[in-house]
């Protein structure tokens, strides 16, 4: 029907079924008013800017660049889909041969957000003084990427979180119509602006916002972003807030990325299906892949090559990503190849009986993966610090922090080169790097050590969250470090 093409032309988000599975993001300590958008975002921006960004990594592609096939088709063995080919999954997907509908696979894409941003937000670590990502800001736009983004927000209000929903321009659609009305029914504030949401949390005493879903374009989304889209975009842009961006961060060019400036460059990504070209141009944070869903027969007909999804999750990291596409093009494949994680194409000289033997050996070997493996939940953390490179003092502040039982494991690279600006001028400087494996819990009494101890007027510590690992590595940190 006509009225559905619209939905088809925005549908990409829709489609998707995870997201960004694992978080090992910051953990850095702010006042609870900096998260409060009165003081994050304001004064609003008059508008996003409408030059090209500057080159380098994490601009934008340019047109001679796209025509001398410097853009990979595959990265990291994981295929790339332009605005076309995304289209095109699309249509296939909701077709009577596909069998899926809009409201399906936008319930689908919306449940998998939620799921993934539990993992990279979690409720009990992280967060503006620690107390973790309970007050969630999801900002929804007037497309599919923003129906996502409604869904998600309901499904985070049942895993324990408060989202407060921004969708400045409400599709009128039954469909968008009724999620809303879902939202609401939960208490979820559904409101016009980010000042209203700034608003709403002054006045209930909420926690600040912890971090951000950017759930406003998706894939089809051209040209600069207009009113009050740009504004949105240039405060999601400040870098204040940790933002997880939907399938592509909002205001991107499908294919060439930032071409308008947004300066968006999110903590998180979450592609759906397939990366989109312009993930190659992402490097700022961690990048997950969703879309367990989508049938054999289409993972056939466009040659996807994907990546094994572990267990029952519904979502895969990508890990080493942009670095290796953008750096000499190492992860390029020739046209042909097998499309991975495909049970049905077995071409290249082997038979159905060989792939077949081949997928339950690769089920196997990821089972026992498995096995071993552990989520942290955010309980452990990493700890970087800087000592001089010169005499015994690194040696002598990792000994001081393991007899403490501040932590486990303490590990010494002898030389790195810093960078950094001190009284105004900048100084390239040789130190020595500690990365100290402790409980997430023990971070403050961890800084204090550090500053007291430390030679430095203003010591380094920051700390990421471990995702997991080795399950008996991860006990053994726990057993030699403190109880909090």
């Amino acid at each position: 029907r006509i009225p559905v093409w619209p939905c088809l032309l925005l549908a990409n988000t829709a489609k998707r079924s995870a997201a960004l599975h694992a978080a090992f993001r910051p953990a850095a300590s702010f006042g609870r008013s900096q998260f409060l958008w009165s003081t994050f975002a304001l004064p609003m921006a008059s508008s996003a800017s409408s030059e090209p960004s500057p080159s380098g990594a994490g601009a934008a592609v340019g047109d001679a660049e796209l025509a001398s096939g410097s853009v990979p088709q595959t990265c990291n063995g994981v295929s790339l889909l332009g605005a076309a080919e995304a289209t095109q999954l699309d249509v296939d997907l909701m077709s009577p041969e596909g069998g899926f509908s809009i409201d399906q696979l936008m319930e689908l894409a919306g449940l998998s957000v939620a799921e993934a941003a539990t993992e990279a937000f979690p409720l009990a670590s992280g967060g503006p003084e620690g107390k973790g990502h309970r007050s969630v800001l999801l900002v929804c736009g007037p497309g599919n990427n923003g129906g996502d983004g409604l869904v998600a927000a309901r499904h985070l209000w049942h895993f324990g979180y408060s989202p407060v929903v921004v969708y400045p321009k409400q599709s009128k659609g039954d469909l968008f119509q009724g999620l809303v009305k879902q939202c609401r029914n939960l208490g979820i504030p559904v409101l016009p602006s980010l000042e209203d949401a700034n608003a709403h949390a002054q006045a209930q005493g909420a926690f600040p916002f912890a971090c951000a879903v950017d759930a406003i374009f998706g894939f089809s989304f051209k040209g600069g972003p207009r009113p009050p889209f740009d504004s949105i975009l240039a405060q999601l842009g400040s870098g204040r807030l940790p933002v997880l961006s939907v399938d592509v961060p909002s205001g991107w060019d499908v294919d060439r990325g930032d071409l308008t400036g947004t300066g968006l460059q999110p903590a998180a990504l979450i592609s759906l299906t397939a990366p989109k070209k312009c993930a190659v141009l992402y490097t700022s944070g961690r990048h997950f892949l969703g879309g367990r869903f989508v049938p054999p027969g289409i993972v056939e007909k466009f040659g996807l090559r994907l990546p094994p999804y572990p267990g029952t999750r519904q979502v895969v990291e990508l890990g080493g990503w942009a670095h290796s596409c953008l750096v000499g093009n190492s992860c390029l494949v020739t046209p042909g190849s097998p499309p991975l994680g495909s049970k049905l194409v077995h071409g290249q000289g082997r038979t159905m009986a060989e792939s077949k033997a081949e997928s339950k050996a690769d089920e196997s070997k990821a089972s026992a993966a498995e096995t071993s493996y552990a989520s942290s939940n955010g309980e452990l953390a990493v700890v970087w610090v800087t000592a001089p490179s010169d005499g015994s003092e690194a040696r002598d502040l990792a000994g001081a922090i393991v007899a403490a039982k501040l932590a486990a494991c303490v590990n010494i690279v002898p030389i790195v080169t810093s960078v950094y600006e001190w009284e105004g001028k900048t100084q390239f400087e040789d130190e020595a790097l500690l990365m100290v494996k402790t409980r997430s819990a023990l971070l403050p009494k961890l800084t204090q050590f550090v500053q007291a101890k430390h030679s430095y007027e203003v010591p380094e510590t920051i700390a990421a969250s471990v995702v997991g690992g080795n399950r008996a590595y991860l006990d053994w940190v726990r057993g030699n470090t403190k109880q909090p």
